[in-house]
């Protein structure tokens, strides 16, 4: 029982590097960027400065593939 939530959180952080090292490489703003920009510019403005398409990656693509790995590992592992 054990052995498979740690299965699962082990998918999702090896999902979550990738889907980093896909977003730093093509010059999306990756959620680490973004919090260090609210502590610098605060949230208002931190959030204002990011486009469209890193709004989206941020809000919508970046969990939708988190929660696509952990619906493929539940489905296939158990």
């Amino acid at each position: 029982m054990v052995l498979k939530y740690l299965l699962y959180g082990w998918m999702i952080l090896i999902a979550a590097l990738a889907v980093n090292v896909v977003a730093s490489t093509l010059g999306v703003t990756t959620w680490y960027d973004y919090v260090t920009s609210i502590s610098v510019l605060g949230l208002k403005t931190a959030t204002c400065s990011l486009q469209v398409h890193e709004h989206l990656f941020l809000f919508v693509i970046y969990p939708g593939i988190l929660g696509l790995v952990v619906y493929l590992v539940m489905r296939f592992v158990g």
